[in-house]
């Protein structure tokens, strides 16, 4: 199975952990991204929640540490 992996960032420059969906499948990531901004309090793990219904998300990926090379 082929995949994608995404990196979300923001103005505030959190780092947030890589998100791994099936290849394809970006464009029902970002729809569904972009209805869940208009909450008035959105957050990162009420969205993985949401994620976790669909068939196309695999995984959250939380990185240890960043290493310049």
């Amino acid at each position: 199975m082929e995949t994608e992996i995404i990196r979300l960032w923001d103005n505030e420059n959190y780092v947030y952990p890589l998100i791994e969906i099936k290849k394809g499948f970006n464009d029902n990531f970002k729809a569904h991204l972009k209805t869940y901004q208009k909450n008035e309090e959105y957050n990162f793990d009420d969205f993985v929640l949401l994620l976790n219904k669909f068939d196309w998300f695999i995984r959250i990926i939380i990185f240890d540490e960043e290493v310049f090379f």
